[in-house]
Parts: C-alpha cells; sequence; structure tokens
C-alpha cells in the first residue's frame, strides 16, 4: 500500500502550518492599523484569563496562556518534519513555548520601534497575511470537496476496477494476480556490432529467429514466461546480468514475433524474441482484497479522494469563477508575454553578432598571420 502515500494533499499541512506559525498570536496587528487587511483576532480570552493558565506575560500583561499553546502546539508539530516523533520528545511543548516566546518578543520589540508603521514593513506584512489567508481557505474549501467524493463501497470498487491495469500502484500482490508478461527467446552478444546486424534479419518479415541464431552460431535461450516480476534462473540471471532489469521491462512493449534489443551499460546485448501469444494481467477482484486486507477499504478511500481531489478542485474553482461572473484581462498578459519574446530575441539576436563578430576577428588574424608563416616555411 506504499504507493498510496506517493500523493499529496490538495494542501500541504506543513505549509499550512508554517503561515499559521508566521501569523500566530497576531493580536492587534491584524486590521488595527490602516493598510493592514487581515482580519482582527481577539486577545481578550488572553488578557482574561485565570493567573494560573497565563505561561507568559510581558509588562505584567498576560500573553501566553495554557490555551493559546496548545493551538499553536498542534500548528508546531505540523511544522516538523519529524512531527510524530517530536510528539514523543518529553520535552516537545516546552520546545514549542520557546519558539512562541520568541514570536511574542519579536512582536512586541517590532511593535515598541514603531517597525509595524514603515510601508515596507505593512507591505510584507500584507503579502504574509494573503498567503496566509489563501492557504486557510484553500484548506477549508479542499476538505469539502475531498468529502464530497464517493468513498461507498460501489464508488470504491467503482475506482478499483477502473485502476487495475493501469495504475501502477495496483500492479503489486495482493492486487495483481498474474503479471502481463510474454514467452521470450533471448540470442546474447558480447559486442554492440554484431548484436545489431543480427537484430536488423531478425526484424525482416519472415524471419527465422531459431535458423538466425543457428546461422549465428549463437545458442537461444529461452526465458520463458517473462513479467515485470519475473526472477531468472541463476544460470540466465549470470548471462543477462544487469540487462535482465530491462528485459523484464519489455514484458509489457514486446509483441508476439517481433524482436528487440536490451542491453546494460558495457553489456551484454540480448537479441529478445517475443512468441505469443501474450499473457493478460490477472487482478483480485474487490472483495477477495477486502478479505485480504480489512483496510484496505479505508486505505483506498484515501487514495481516492487524494487521486481525485485536485482535478475536482480545480473544477469547483472554474464553477465559482462563472458563478462570480469572473473577467480576466487576458491583454495584459498577452502584451507582457510579447514583450518578455522581443526582449529574448534581441538578446539572441545581440549574442550572435557578438559571437559573429569574434569569429570574424580571430579569421582576420589567422589570413593575417598565413603570409608569414609561408614566408618563413620559404625561407626554411
Amino acid at each position: 500500500m506504499k504507493n498510496f502515500k506517493q500523493i499529496r494533499p490538495i494542501m500541504s499541512g506543513a505549509f499550512l502550518a508554517s503561515i499559521l506559525m508566521l501569523l500566530s498570536g497576531c493580536g492587534e496587528w491584524f486590521g488595527g492599523k490602516k493598510g493592514h487587511g487581515c482580519p482582527a483576532c481577539g486577545t481578550s480570552a488572553v488578557e482574561s484569563a485565570a493567573p494560573e493558565d497565563v505561561l507568559f506575560s510581558l509588562d505584567g500583561k498576560p500573553v501566553i496562556t495554557k490555551q493559546r499553546l496548545d493551538d499553536f502546539f498542534d500548528i508546531y508539530l505540523k511544522s516538523r518534519q519529524d512531527g510524530v516523533y517530536a510528539a514523543m520528545d518529553p520535552q516537545a511543548k516546552r520546545h514549542a513555548f520557546n519558539e512562541l516566546v520568541q514570536m511574542e518578543v519579536l512582536k512586541h520589540q517590532v511593535k515598541k520601534q514603531k517597525l509595524d508603521q514603515d510601508p515596507k514593513y505593512i507591505k510584507n506584512f500584507e503579502r504574509a497575511c494573503d498567503l496566509a489567508m489563501y492557504t486557510v481557505n484553500a484548506e477549508i474549501l479542499g476538505n469539502q470537496v475531498l468529502e464530497s467524493i464517493d468513498v461507498s463501497d460501489a464508488g470504491l470498487e467503482k475506482f478499483y476496477s477502473e485502476n487495475t491495469g493501469k495504475n501502477p500502484a495496483f500492479d503489486n500482490p495482493p492486487f495483481l494476480k498474474t503479471p502481463e508478461g510474454i514467452k521470450m527467446k533471448a540470442v546474447i552478444f558480447t559486442d554492440e556490432k554484431s548484436a545489431k546486424d543480427f537484430l536488423a534479419k531478425a526484424e525482416k518479415p519472415g524471419a527465422d529467429f531459431n535458423a538466425l541464431a543457428k546461422a549465428a552460431k549463437k545458442d537461444i535461450k529461452d526465458l520463458g514466461v517473462v513479467t515485470s516480476q519475473t526472477v531468472f534462473s541463476q544460470d540466465v540471471q549470470k548471462a543477462l546480468k544487469s540487462a535482465a532489469y530491462s528485459i523484464k521491462g519489455k514484458a509489457k512493449t514486446l509483441q508476439p514475433n517481433a524482436a528487440e534489443l536490451v542491453s546494460a551499460h558495457g553489456g551484454p546485448y540480448v537479441v529478445v524474441y517475443g512468441v505469443g501469444p501474450r499473457q493478460a494481467g490477472a487482478y483480485a477482484t474487490f472483495a477477495e482484497v477486502i478479505a485480504a486486507q480489512p483496510d484496505f477499504k479505508e486505505k483506498l478511500a484515501n487514495y481516492k479522494k487524494q487521486v481525485e481531489g485536485q482535478s475536482e478542485f480545480m473544477k469547483r474553482i472554474d464553477q465559482w469563477k462563472k458563478d462570480l461572473n469572473a473577467t480576466e484581462n487576458t491583454k495584459f498578459f498577452e502584451e507582457e508575454e510579447a514583450r518578455k519574446k522581443a526582449e529574448l530575441e534581441a538578446k539572441f539576436k545581440e549574442l550572435q553578432e557578438a559571437q559573429a563578430k569574434e569569429e570574424g576577428a580571430e579569421k582576420g588574424k589567422a589570413e593575417e598571420a598565413a603570409p608569414v608563416k609561408a614566408a618563413e616555411t620559404k625561407s626554411v
């Protein structure tokens, strides 16, 4: 089931956490001053906290309470790549508290120096706020999309049936019973030229692979039915060396009565020949997989959400744009792209002219030196 973990959710939790950490405990900064576009964060809960719940104060005013630390701690763990292990650390909450303290000290120091009134600061703050708002909105609406995806038994069975044989995530047991493959014969060469010469003959219509091998005084190795999961016998493995991996890769592409050249770096060079008919892949039914792995249904539901979530999310955005009568100034981008293209063409032309000029100068020097060299040769 490890393949299912390769799909990313619509919005990265770590990314969201990092943004929220940046803006955590914003207090009166949000919306408190002209030019700050973020909504206000209430501080009354902190200020009215019971003394025993206050963990950190500045100038006698409560800043960090147990509740606020608990809220921040969840974000802190999500922002850590080792979040699972960090949570097991007895001092994990103390580390989170230390970060929260640093954030508060920096925030109040900036405010004390009135750096938050600087236009550059306000601009950067609004950028961070915009990004945070986008991230939170995308997560909330993205979760709506994920919840709308059909993960009923019927929906999961349909998804499973449609993906077997097409999605590599299901090309392993217990889903795959019998891999797709083809019976192969092989002739092994130590040099590339001989292998290519043999292949050219084997590719001709009506070519007799066995007769060609006999004429070339080469033994034919019967590889049996080769699939992506074939384990070659020791003697065959030794002869094929690292080319064996490439040969298994041909199990899905090599056609009956067709030959292909497979090689590894430095040899050997193997001409493989397909002998029909092809063996089709056989997959376990949805019911069989459920019986073998009771937790498969839950994992498949999560995987289905991840696979379908992104495309469905973009469809929703397109629909919301229509509902909001959105208009786009495409002319701006066309002009911008045309300008960039013209700049690149001008730069390229400039480089060509400089190169031509340099080559011309070198040619002139060579022509000037030629008579002198000829005279020196003649005198000798």
